[in-house]
């Protein structure tokens, strides 16, 4: 295209999410047997809010996992989940980071804030202050 520099060499790693059904841990396992190259941004609290031990799971996928993403959420009085600020909720934040602090691999950690798709969620900067004293 005219005006654009061509792209000659482009540096990418492909991940997949874990979400719909790869949220569920034993189909999680399963993918990771059948794809054992696959890697895998573990977005941890859909597979705890799907019911999974992520301490149970994480032998399974440790070697697969290059990135986590991370929020917080509680059930509300309509039975439903909510998100909330990070360490107002339910989600295993320490038992997270004490299986990835097992590790020596280091590993990008993300707060997956998402006020987009949910307004009434507090602004990012708040997030990012309850996250700092949750990661502690």
């Amino acid at each position: 295209m005219a005006g654009r520099p061509a792209i000659t060499w482009l540096n990418v790693d492909l991940m997949i999410e874990t979400h719909d059904a790869l949220a569920d841990a034993t189909q999680l396992s399963t993918f990771i047997r059948l794809v054992p190259n696959a890697l895998i941004l573990w977005d941890t609290h859909h597979t705890w809010a799907e019911g999974s031990d992520i301490k149970r799971l994480w032998p399974d996928i440790v070697d697969n996992v290059v990135h986590l993403h991370v929020k917080d959420s509680k059930m509300g009085d309509d039975g439903r989940r909510h998100y909330v600020l990070p360490g107002q909720g339910n989600f295993p934040m320490a038992d997270l980071l004490s299986l990835v602090g097992s590790n020596d691999r280091h590993l990008p950690l993300s707060l997956e804030w998402e006020r987009h798709w949910h307004p009434e969620l507090p602004r990012l900067d708040d997030a990012l202050i309850a996250a700092r004293a949750w990661w502690r």
